[in-house]
This record gives structure tokens, C-alpha cells and sequence, in this order.
């Protein structure tokens, strides 16, 4: 953040800090974002509120590393009656 020297002190501009203050909370937020699509729990969570289409995911056979697989497991190992 820029800021003046005045004297012994340093100052800042309203439009600086108000420029620093957003960048700061648009990066806590995309932080949290991440956290939350990084959560398998975030993702059983959100395909168990359509059962069926929970159920054909877990039906299908997907291959290791895909996101099927990684869905296929965030969905048994957070069943609907587990969820937050």
C-alpha cells in the first residue's frame, strides 16, 4: 500500500486504503471459496439434496482420479443423514 512520509509519520490516502481493504477482503473471500470447493463434504452435501441423481452417480462406474470417482466417494463417506 502506498503511503506519504509526513514528518515523522506516515500517512495514507482514504482511496489507498480503501483500495487495500478491498483487495484484502476479495482475497479472504476467494479463500474461502476454495476451502469450500476443495470440501467433499460441501459437494456430498450439496448432490444428496437431489437423491436420485446422488444415487445414479454412485450406480456408475467412474475411473480413478476423475471427478466422478472423487464425487462417488465424497457421497459414501458423507451420507445424507451425516451432513452438516
Amino acid at each position: 500500500m502506498p503511503g506519504l512520509l509526513v514528518g515523522t509519520e506516515w500517512r495514507v490516502t482514504p482511496a489507498d486504503l480503501n483500495s487495500f481493504l478491498s483487495s484484502a477482503h476479495d482475497a479472504t473471500q476467494l479463500a474461502l471459496l476454495r476451502k469450500a470447493v476443495e470440501d467433499p463434504e460441501v459437494w456430498a452435501k450439496a448432490f444428496w439434496e437431489d437423491h436420485e441423481n446422488a444415487q445414479r452417480i454412485l450406480a456408475d462406474e467412474y475411473e480413478e482420479g476423475t471427478f466422478g470417482r472423487s464425487l462417488q466417494d465424497a457421497l459414501r463417506r458423507y451420507p445424507p443423514s451425516q451432513g452438516k
